[in-house]
């Protein structure tokens, strides 16, 4: 008897959704997608139920399912406090931010709808942007987000990293010290 090519595919769809994340077995995936040049951009960590302690951290990740190109921050010690979360309720926006070098990123999620009058968009947008010293900004964007499966958790962990940390300022520092 020949093996079904049915029970085949079916073996590989466990690698297919695996590979569309960086993060681990273990770890919580706060974000994820794929981009147009088959990268992934990952948000992993292990804060639960907006509890941050000593042992909490959080990682970006991107890069090719078998090849990450980025790491922020390599170690996981420390990293909550360098990132800034935030959350723009009236429209419908959540925004990461980390400074890497002379860079300042933004990892987001655009929901549903936007504004005060509730404009329907099309449907979940995300990526992240890279802002280069004063004169060079890169946007990548998400082909897809799962949206009903991230943008409650996103919103969750950007708020627990706002309670945490306070009122930070990532965008000042960066414009007034690193992109001078």
């Amino acid at each position: 008897m020949k093996p079904s090519y049915f029970a085949f595919i079916l073996l590989l769809l466990p690698s297919v959704t695996l590979s569309q994340t960086h993060c681990r077995k273990g770890e919580i995936d706060y974000f994820s997608c794929k981009t147009s040049s088959e990268k992934i951009i990952s948000v992993c960590g292990n804060i639960t139920n907006g509890e941050i302690s000593d042992s909490s951290w959080l990682q970006y990740r991107f890069g090719k399912v078998s090849a990450i190109e980025l790491t922020f921050p390599k170690e996981k010690a420390g990293s909550v406090s360098k990132f800034e979360g935030n959350y723009f309720n009236k429209y419908g926006a959540i925004d990461l931010r980390f400074i890497n070098g002379n860079t300042l990123y933004g990892v987001d999620i655009n929901g549903p709808y936007s504004g005060d009058d509730a404009t329907k968009r099309t449907d979940y947008s995300g990526g992240v942007s890279a802002e280069i010293g004063k004169t060079k900004r890169v946007n990548i964007y998400c082909t897809k987000i799962d949206g009903r499966k991230y943008f409650g958790i996103f919103s969750d962990l950007n708020a627990s990293l706002r309670y945490y940390s306070g009122e930070t300022d990532f965008l000042y520092n960066f414009h007034n010290q690193v992109a001078k």
